[in-house]
């Protein structure tokens, strides 16, 4: 629970970063959220895969999907 806890606070807080460097808009095109939402996930990636911590590895790979191209991902179940 530490390491999904630790993944969404790293999440949230890249995004009040962008947000306040104006790197992102809060009147972003759903295609343009889309595109953030990699973003902020293929950075919250970059800064946690190196931490040792027990369950860590299963969030980043429960969450790789975000890191792709959306366009690659495919959605059928």
């Amino acid at each position: 629970m530490l390491a999904f806890a630790l993944y969404i606070i790293t999440h949230e807080l890249i995004h009040i970063v962008r947000f306040s460097k104006f790197l992102q808009g809060f009147d972003a095109s759903a295609d343009e959220r889309l595109a953030e939402e990699q973003r902020v996930h293929a950075r919250t990636h970059d800064i946690l895969i190196g931490l040792k911590l027990p369950g860590l590895m299963d969030v980043l790979i429960f969450y790789q999907d975000w890191r792709r191209v959306y366009e690659q991902i495919d959605y059928s179940p």
